[in-house]
């Protein structure tokens, strides 16, 4: 006697099942993106869900699911990166940046720039960078992978085709 085969899922599951996790993709990559342009200093995760026709918590999660990230967590580093940049300028105070981020004041500000840049907002404006784990962000624009990638001792990180054989 032949053992039972797995009953297969029937094609029309299938297909509404790849359907939406390319739905989840798009939403992800729209939020992603939507944040990233936006430059009001607090995302409204409400009108971002509402616009997708997901509920806000369905939204929340599936943005970390997917990006690794939460969607707080993104907007905040986003905040802090425009900071730096702003910082790096030297055109502005550092309240006036602190108020532009979105802080309630600028020790708050100084706090959050601190724990993400290593030095303070004032030290990272006179061009001082920190030392050590937290030197890899300062640089705007430049990719954690391509940070690891210029570095000799951590170049499969950067690499996954690499990392792989290793």
């Amino acid at each position: 006697m032949k053992p039972a085969r797995p009953a297969r899922q029937p094609r029309q599951f299938r297909q509404k099942s790849t359907r939406r996790a390319a739905r989840a993709l798009a939403a992800v990559s729209h939020v992603a993106e939507r944040i990233t342009r936006r430059r009001a200093p607090r995302v409204d995760v409400a009108s971002l869900a509402r616009d997708l026709h997901y509920s806000a918590s369905h939204l929340r999660a599936l943005f970390r699911t997917r990006s690794g990230e939460s969607l707080g967590r993104r907007a905040k580093r986003l905040r802090l990166d425009r900071a730096a940049a702003a910082l790096r300028r030297g055109r502005l105070s550092v309240a006036d940046i602190a108020q532009r981020a979105g802080y309630a004041s600028p020790e708050a500000f100084a706090r959050m720039f601190k724990a993400r840049f290593g030095v303070s907002p004032r030290r990272f404006a006179r061009g001082e960078r920190a030392v050590g784990p937290l030197a890899w962000p300062v640089e705007m624009g430049l990719s954690l992978a391509a940070h690891f990638a210029s570095r000799p001792d951590h170049s499969s990180v950067a690499d996954p085709e690499r990392s792989a054989h290793v």
